[in-house]
């Protein structure tokens, strides 16, 4: 889905919930962006949570944008 290479993928990150507020999470997503500028990645790409609210509004404010978005309901007639 991009061009750009190399590219470095988040799997997973989580700030306890006790600690949220107080800078782990923007201090550990500039390291990433730090660490992946410094070995010449082009580009991140991660997973988040959508089904969480905090998630979404978090990566947005680092600065990440979504590439592309996927909304599945199985069975499809749950949507009903």
């Amino acid at each position: 889905m991009v061009r750009p290479a190399p590219a470095a993928y988040l799997d997973l990150m989580y700030v306890q919930p006790q600690e949220r507020g107080r800078g782990a999470g923007p201090a550990l997503a500039g390291r990433l962006r730090q660490q992946a500028q410094a070995a010449g990645v082009a580009v991140i790409l991660m997973h988040y949570e959508q089904l969480n609210p905090l998630s979404g509004p978090f990566w947005h404010r680092q600065g990440y944008r979504p590439l592309w978005n996927i909304w599945e309901v199985r069975p499809a007639r749950a949507i009903r």
